[in-house]
């Protein structure tokens, strides 16, 4: 049971995100694990390995190492020491922690450790506040934008719109960016993300820092404009090397992923710790999930914690999602369910998909709580609802089989194409088993 769970915490976080970062490898690997222990799907060892062998032919140790441990333990294939020792020296040569250990412990004669698992992360949101700058004369363009963030400080934002108009309208670059943020968050005026582009450009071409790396980020996720990470670059670069730590964790995220760059852990790294270093929450869960599988760094679980704890201890839902898969995990910490459900339902209660995926599959097992499929039901319909496609499988696979809910085919279909449709491959394949071919 506890193998089980191991292997289910891969998926408690987002599979788009690692799929997107790390291409159809890792796909692959996600899917293999269903398969292997018939989760959302009916499990099928021989369709595992298959996939396996694919993603650990195209280079990802993660399944290299699992193929290592599978015929190692002889489960679900031949036990095979020498195929064994293979998949592991392969996974070893690539970095990978787990696989060397368990390479040694098979040479050495010693136990070997429980198999690892890789997390990915979710993704940053920008939130660089603006500076105050010095008061002059009244009606003057700054005293005016200085009027209008009194109100906004205030939470007044009704107040404080005619104020900031009056001083944008003037070319007050830190008014501009701040009416920017209203529209971009519809505070005190309806939410308008071709209002919010518009006058983050207008400080952004001043030089304005935070307009630049908010422009970044609209461009990263293509909100109200078509995505273009070499735009998001720019921009992210342009306030980067002011010292600003958004446009530093947006540099970050782009080499993390060889978005727009070839993906360099070295340089993600570099930009995530610069950010991170100025207390930037985002970069801060970013830095702790490289630590956490080893990216670019040797794998350490004790720098996660310490990363992801400050940027928790900011409020971060991300840092505290990560929290909340080290305790259930007990990686490089004791297990600790409650301490799981804890921080998992702080970051879930935020909104956070990933952690409303997490809180559900803990419901469903009865870690730390009471089993309870009804509470598995609705967070995992939270997460569904957000886009989460590990989420809109598994909803498909209860409706069908009427696990904590009445068997519903036509729901369980619902289900099932929204994850198909994000390029899902297992949610396709339960699709096609029931002969639906149009998602």
């Amino acid at each position: 049971m506890r193998k089980l769970f191991l292997m289910l915490s891969v998926m408690l976080l987002s599979v788009a995100w690692i799929c997107v970062a790390e291409g159809a490898p890792m796909a692959d690997y996600m899917s293999g694990m269903a398969y292997e222990t018939g989760t959302g799907v009916a499990q099928d060892i021989a369709k595992a390995v298959e996939l396996y062998e694919s993603a650990a032919n195209a280079g990802l140790p993660q399944a290299q190492n699992r193929l290592g441990e599978m015929y190692r333990d002889g489960a679900g294939v031949p036990q095979d020491e020498n195929l064994a020792i293979e998949w592991f020296t392969k996974a070893a040569q690539s970095g990978f922690t787990p696989a060397r250990a368990s390479l040694d412990a098979m040479t050495a004669g010693a136990p070997a450790p429980a198999p690892s698992v890789v997390a990915p992360t979710p993704q940053p949101q920008q939130q660089q506040e603006a500076q105050l700058p010095a008061s002059p004369t009244q009606e003057d363009p700054e005293e005016l934008y200085l009027q209008g963030r009194r109100f906004l400080d205030a939470g007044d934002y009704s107040q404080a719109f005619e104020p900031l108009s009056k001083a944008a309208d003037q070319g007050h670059a830190w008014a501009q960016h701040d009416l920017g943020r209203m529209y971009e968050y519809g505070e005190g005026v309806t939410q308008d993300d071709a209002q919010a582009i518009e006058w983050y450009r207008k400080a952004a071409d001043q030089g304005n820092p935070a307009a630049q790396s908010n422009l970044g980020f609209f461009y990263g996720w293509g909100r109200g404009v078509r995505q273009d990470y070499a735009q998001a670059l720019e921009w992210f670069r342009k306030a980067a090397d002011q010292g600003d730590a958004a446009g530093q964790c947006g540099l970050g995220w782009l080499y993390r992923n060889g978005f727009g760059v070839p993906q360099d852990y070295a340089q993600a790294l570099e930009w995530f710790r610069k950010a991170a270093d100025q207390g930037h929450a985002w970069a801060q869960t970013d830095l702790g999930w490289m630590y956490a599988y080893g990216q670019g760094v040797r794998q350490n679980y004790a720098q996660a914690l310490e990363w992801f704890r400050k940027a928790a201890d900011q409020g971060d839902a991300g840092g505290q999602c990560g929290l909340g898969w080290q305790y259930r995990n007990g990686f490089g910490v004791p297990q600790d369910y409650a301490q799981a459900l804890e921080w998992f339902r702080k970051a879930a209660d935020q909104g956070d998909a990933f952690a409303q995926y997490d809180l559900g599959l803990m419901y469903a097992y009865g870690e730390g709580v009471r089993q309870d499929y009804a509470q598995a039901v609705e967070w995992g319909r939270k997460a569904a609802d957000q886009g989460h496609v590990w989420a809109q499988n598994d909803l498909g696979w209860m409706y069908e089989n009427g696990h904590g809910v009445s068997r519903d085919l036509s729901k369980a279909i619902e289900y099932y194409k929204m994850a198909a449709r994000q390029g899902h491959k297992v949610a396709q394949e339960n699709l096609a088993r029931l002969g639906v071919t149009d998602f």
